[in-house]
């Protein structure tokens, strides 16, 4: 393939492909926003500590939903992690609540659930979210599923 300055790429038939350009390249991955809300002070800095470890820059943490929708609504973070147990909003009203918030065509977020929580799954996938995180989870898959959605936003 030929780069072509205009276009993007020439194929060996001179046929154009326009390059598709993604705002979450490699070198923006780490400063992506990432919202963590979760109300267990120990899961929230354990997740935090991986993000961090990881390299990521930019990482805001909420204990409660009215702090969180706060910082959806003014951030509008990259990425979302959600715990939908966290008190002050049942998990339906709190999906729609970050859905009205944000005003990015996609809704990046990974539900953080408890392993074989099928009600909170169900509940999820209900309003579209495709992303869960079983806890206990290894920093590994944190990384794996955060540049993910971060690559195919």
């Amino acid at each position: 393939m030929k780069l072509s300055p205009q276009i993007g790429f020439l194929s060996e038939n001179n046929v154009e492909f326009k390059k598709v350009s993604n705002p979450m390249t490699d070198d923006t991955f780490f400063t992506a926003t990432i919202l963590i809300v979760d109300d267990d002070p120990s899961s929230l800095r354990q997740l935090k500590r991986v993000l961090v470890n990881a390299g990521y820059e930019n990482i805001i943490s909420a204990s409660d939903s009215k702090r969180a929708l706060n910082v959806c609504s003014d951030k509008q973070p990259d990425l979302i992690f959600l715990r939908l147990s966290i008190q002050c909003l049942d998990g339906d009203a709190r999906l729609d609540a970050f859905k009205a918030c944000y005003k990015k065509p996609d809704f990046p977020i990974i539900v953080l659930a408890n392993q074989g929580d099928l009600k909170t799954r169900l509940m999820a996938h209900k309003w579209g979210v495709r992303e869960f995180l079983d806890q206990p989870y290894s920093p590994s898959e944190v990384c794996f599923r955060v540049r993910y959605i971060l690559k195919n936003a």
